[in-house]
């Protein structure tokens, strides 16, 4: 399954229970393959908030965030 599988979305829009498991599906297979969110939403048009929420309601962990900087302790 690709992105070309993803149902359109508009913004705001409401997926219906199909639409938003194989949305889910498709994401997870991305993401899985090292994508990050914000390359996918910029593949398939959805909201950065959309992506993960959809990627979360997968179950997917989440890795942490590139260019996140910790604070030096001292």
């Amino acid at each position: 399954m690709g992105l070309e599988d993803l149902p359109p979305a508009e913004l705001g829009e409401w997926f219906t229970e199909e639409k938003r498991l194989l949305a889910q599906r498709v994401l997870r297979e991305q993401y899985e393959q090292g994508r990050s969110i914000a390359q996918i939403s910029l593949d398939t048009g959805y909201s950065l908030t959309r992506v993960r929420k959809l990627l979360l309601r997968e179950g997917v962990v989440l890795r942490s965030r590139a260019g996140t900087r910790s604070r030096a302790s001292g």
